[in-house]
């Protein structure tokens, strides 16, 4: 529309400072407006006088026009969003146009069946999807209009406050901050300057199902997900960073009591497939992307237990650790072996069962024995108290985040990045 008015010398430009104003709701159409350069926002005041933002218009969009064509007044307000210039037209020449030239016509038509399947989009969203997920709808039509590419995400080109984005999104501002954080935390959003930069709604949406298959312990979907995450050229940080948050959410609920131990190995499992997947077809994986220290983690001779075992070795390697699992009922010999094969810092023994005085002195003396210098042993699971561990030269743990915490942490790693 705007390239026809152009060339044919119908209407004129005007320049706008960041918020004039238009036109407001229920003005006659006196005259009608398509955006050359900048933005224009429109909104609408509901009876108690709320504003609701209806969008942020830019090049080649028209602003009146539904009202022309309805003969009715404005139904919205518009304002420069920034420093803007608009071609504008009056109704007479527009219907003129319209009446003579039919590539004019389709265009306009054209337009308009465009403008009512976002309003279609918009009442689905209202109808249908909670806040949050109208949040993302209406980051990602933002991203889609006013957004351009870079190499981690869509950097939207304007700057817009939480307040606007609530209007946008038909949520109150605290609710919008709130879910503003969550999504930063989650890693679907983040900020360059005042910039706001979302992942591509694809690379969303990958992540969110590989993340519910890891949930769900689907070994198989989970498998499916990270191939196509690989497949996508999603940053393997971002993914590493999404599955180190689900499994935090995971260890969260398990401290409240509502898993149960055969759903954290599920999880885990799932996880790992993930974690095998990612690095075969990248050939990035956490040891790569962060290189911090080897840990060698398994079960003691006699106890065959290793829930949170499975659940550290996974937080580990999300963490950026170079895992060595040597699995359940591993003598003291092993243990000591892995240690120097794989140069291991750290050693991490999972222990359910309590031991007697006769097991813990083999213990003691099988670590003696092996003078394993600077590396650190980790005893948890609690079938040794911490007298016990202190006198194996060890630290007790008291749940499967403990070690997590210590190896992550600037006490005993002041050199590794506090990743968790």
């Amino acid at each position: 529309m705007l390239d026809i008015l152009e060339s044919k010398r119908v209407g004129w430009p005007k320049r706008l400072r960041q918020g004039q104003v238009l036109f407001l709701q229920g003005d006659p159409v006196s005259w009608i407006y398509l955006v050359k350069h900048g933005r224009v926002k429109t909104h609408v005041l509901s009876k108690d006088g709320k504003a609701r933002a209806f969008g942020i218009y830019g090049r080649d969009d028209a602003l009146g026009l539904t009202a022309f064509v309805l003969g009715r007044d404005h139904l919205f307000s518009a304002s420069a969003w920034e420093e803007a210039e608009v071609w504008v037209v009056s109704p007479e020449d527009l219907a003129a146009l319209l009446q003579s030239d039919p590539a004019f016509a389709r265009a306009v038509i054209h337009y308009l069946a465009t403008y009512v399947e976002a309003f279609q989009n918009e009442v689905e969203a209202l109808s249908f999807l909670d806040t949050q997920d109208r949040l993302k709808r209406s980051l990602e039509a933002l991203a889609a209009t006013h957004g351009h590419e870079t190499r981690e995400g869509i950097q939207l080109d304007l700057t817009i406050t939480h307040e606007e984005i609530a209007e946008l999104t038909a949520a109150d501002r605290s609710t919008v901050t709130m879910l503003l954080n969550e999504l930063k935390r989650q890693g679907y959003l983040w900020k360059v300057g005042r910039k706001i930069v979302i992942l591509p709604q694809a690379h969303m949406r990958i992540l969110e199902n590989l993340v519910a298959a890891v949930c769900r312990a689907d070994e198989s979907r989970a498998r499916h997900w990270a191939a196509q995450a690989v497949d996508e050229q999603i940053d393997p940080v971002k993914i590493f960073e999404t599955l180190t948050r689900c499994m935090q959410s995971v260890e969260q609920s398990q401290r409240r009591g509502e898993l149960l131990a055969p759903d954290l190995v599920g999880m885990a499992v799932a996880l790992k497939e993930a974690i095998s997947v990612l690095e075969s077809g990248s050939g990035q994986g956490p040891d790569s992307l962060r290189s911090l220290a080897t840990v060698v983690i398994g079960t003691i001779e006699g106890d065959i237990h290793d829930v949170g075992k499975r659940l550290v070795g996974a937080r580990l390697t999300l963490a950026g650790f170079r895992v060595v699992d040597l699995g359940v009922d591993v003598p003291m010999a092993r243990f000591v072996e892995a240690v120097r094969q794989h140069q291991a810092d750290f050693l991490a023994i999972s222990c359910i069962v309590k031991l007697g005085q006769a097991r813990l002195a083999d213990i003691k003396a099988a670590l003696g024995k092996a003078d394993l210098g600077q590396v650190r042993v980790f005893i948890g699971g609690g079938g040794v108290t911490q007298e016990q561990a202190a006198e194996l030269g060890a630290t007790a743990l008291s749940d499967p985040s403990s070690l997590i915490e210590l190896l992550s942490g600037p006490t005993l790693a002041p050199n590794f990045p506090d990743l968790l």
